[in-house]
């Protein structure tokens, strides 16, 4: 009897079982992950948009403007 499958509801895992299950959820969790940062890169970047009207208020000198599109 297998260390693995103690409570007996049927046939025990095999190996391969064990590890293409290991492999699809380790794939769901980067999946989730990359959803997540996506999400969150989005809403950053909408925020910075909102945010560059204000600068558009306080004006930049004539050198400051070059940095900027120089950078």
């Amino acid at each position: 009897m297998s260390l693995l499958w103690v409570y007996g509801a049927g046939p025990a895992p095999t190996l391969a079982e064990i590890m293409s299950t290991g492999v699809l959820m380790g794939l769901m969790g980067a999946g989730s992950a990359a959803g997540s940062l996506t999400l969150a890169r989005r809403a950053d970047d909408r925020e910075l948009l909102e945010q560059g009207a204000d600068v558009a208020d306080i004006g930049l000198t004539e050198e400051e403007e070059r940095e900027l599109l120089a950078g």
